[in-house]
């Protein structure tokens, strides 16, 4: 539906070589990544207000690169929603259909549609300048959908919205997706809003993709150290690889003086002895084990003895700060405020911990090299 073909172009001191993308259609597809990463240079240059220095846009398998943004018939979602002020909110609906000639009887279906799943209806004769800015991103919405553009780009639309209001965007933009199976690209530097929303998630640093992966993927196997930190897994150690169990799908990794076994996932490069590579596991992967219980085979190895260093509570969660024995290795664990008051801990309390070898996330060093973010 929309791929990007080698393409680059420069703006200032910013520049895009040799970028692929590919989105599908009907995905709802992320473009995710820091401030300045790229993100809204790429989106703008697919709806056509920058010119590419080399390369190609299709859209629908045809060749865009020289047209017009209104000759490539997608629907764009700006993040400050620029609605015409002069206007009401039926007014700026309805814009492209006027512009198009279009009569109202064949928008209308649509256009009742989009103010009821929008919850609307009640500002159509109000005049934009005295709309919320949650509302006026609602219009902005129902204008670029109206004429049922069989791609959409949004460009953060939710970024300057509260967070109350933010969420509920979010359940109405899964709603229209998932009714109209529009292809949606959208850009954003929320990792919570992409996870939700996105099908397919590409990781973005310096106008180059990192990774692209469904969203779990991403978030448990990350391809690099940059999109570990980026995602916020927080226990990473440097560590090399002792031996690889091909038949057992399972890696032994030295840290100091301790193994760890980590199973070996598609997802995941497989390393060679003597690698030198960066392993870690988030925080809510970690397994607190509770005094007298059996253990299940997936958690005998990898089990560290140590101590509660420090507690931090927070509003679902509490946040374990854990030091072994030998006071080599520290661990974040993120527990539930159930599972928290179950295990009865307390600063100084011993305790015993499994990194599960199937959470374990292992990329090699060398494989880092060019990818490490400054």
């Amino acid at each position: 539906m929309i791929k990007l073909q080698d393409i680059s172009l420069k703006l200032g001191n910013f520049k895009v070589n040799n970028f692929f993308m590919n989105v599908r259609p009907g995905e709802y597809y992320i473009l995710l990544g820091p401030s300045g990463a790229g993100k809204s240079v790429i989106l703008q240059t697919i709806a056509g207000f920058y010119k590419i220095s080399s390369g190609k846009i299709l859209l629908r398998g045809i060749d865009v690169t020289e047209l017009s943004p209104e000759e490539r018939a997608i629907g764009f979602i700006p993040q400050n929603s620029f609605l015409f002020p002069n206007l009401t909110v039926r007014e700026n609906i309805l814009f492209a259909a006027n512009i198009h000639k279009i009569p109202f009887e064949k928008v209308k279906e649509f256009f009742e549609y989009l103010i009821n799943i929008l919850e609307i209806e009640y500002l159509l004769n109000n005049r934009v300048v005295h709309l919320s800015g949650g509302e006026k991103q609602k219009v902005a919405i129902a204008r670029a959908m109206l004429l049922k553009p069989d791609i959409v780009l949004l460009d953060e639309p939710l970024s300057s919205l509260d967070m109350p209001l933010r969420k509920k965007i979010v359940s109405t933009l899964l709603q229209l997706h998932r009714e109209t199976n529009i292809t949606f690209l959208h850009v954003t530097h929320d990792q919570e809003e992409a996870f939700i929303l996105g099908d397919v998630i590409s990781l973005i640093f310096n106008g180059q993709i990192e990774q692209t992966s469904k969203k779990n993927a991403l978030y448990f196997f990350p391809r690099t150290l940059n999109v570990a930190l980026f995602t916020g897994m927080g226990n990473i150690f440097n560590g090399k690889v002792v031996s690889v169990d091909h038949e057992n799908h399972q890696v032994t990794i030295s840290y100091k003086n301790y193994c760890f076994v980590a199973t070996l996932h598609e997802h995941r490069p497989s390393p060679s002895p003597s690698t030198a590579v960066f392993f870690g596991i988030r925080a809510e992967e970690v397994m607190i084990l509770r005094d007298g219980e059996p253990l299940k085979p997936l958690l005998e190895p990898n089990i560290l003895k140590g101590k509660v260093k420090s507690i931090t509570e927070k509003t679902a969660t509490h946040t374990i700060f854990f030091i072994d024995d030998r006071e080599e290795i520290e661990l974040e664990i993120e527990l539930s405020n159930l599972v928290y008051r179950r295990l009865e801990l307390f600063t100084g309390k011993s305790i015993q911990v499994s990194l599960k070898k199937s959470s374990i996330w292992i990329s090699p060093e060398d494989f880092n090299k060019e990818y490490i973010v400054k």
